[in-house]
């Protein structure tokens, strides 16, 4: 797999003492819940599908936005805090996914993209606090790349030449993109 051939790793956080809430990530950590942008948490029994479309994917929007098209300048420290728990939020959803799964064959796989996911996540929310716009792009760029090899193995290519269309995921909606 091409994604695990990089090798930067995030760098260590460093003191910013002009951002209020250096420590998101942290407060956030070990909450256990994926949370949808508008900040309400998920419910345990929901499917993969629905994780996907209710916080995965709008967490992603929120992270191109922040990243791209975002007004601010991109040392702005509210920009970053936004960036930072936008993220953070995002590798957690990542870290739950495997219990969101069907046990099959191929959960292994499912459970190595997931931590990929969760550990590109992170990276990207240390990239944000430390206002290092290269490595923010660097990790989202990882991200989408994370996104597109399990799409391809368990959600259109590899799924759909099996003649399963991987884990309940393909819906009237998703087929007309």
């Amino acid at each position: 797999m091409m994604l695990l051939g990089c090798t930067a790793a995030p760098r260590p956080p460093v003191a910013r003492p002009t951002v209020t809430h250096v420590n998101v990530v942290e407060d956030a950590r070990g909450q256990g819940v994926c949370r949808r942008t508008d900040g309400e948490s998920l419910a345990s029994d929901l499917p993969l599908v629905e994780v996907m479309r209710q916080a995965v994917n709008p967490s992603l929007s929120r992270i191109s936005w922040l990243l791209f098209h975002d007004s601010r300048a991109a040392d702005d420290d509210a920009r970053s805090q936004q960036l930072a728990r936008a993220a953070h939020d995002l590798a957690r959803c990542f870290t739950l996914l495997p219990k969101r799964a069907p046990a099959r064959g191929e959960r292994t796989e499912f459970e190595l993209l997931s931590i990929i996911q969760a550990h590109n996540a992170s990276a990207l929310a240390d990239a944000a606090l430390q206002n290092d716009v290269v490595s923010q792009r660097h990790w989202y760029l990882h991200i989408k790349e994370t996104c597109q090899s399990c799409h391809e193995q368990f959600r259109f290519g590899a799924a759909r030449e099996r003649g399963d269309i991987g884990w309940d995921t393909e819906s009237a909606h998703s087929s007309s993109f």
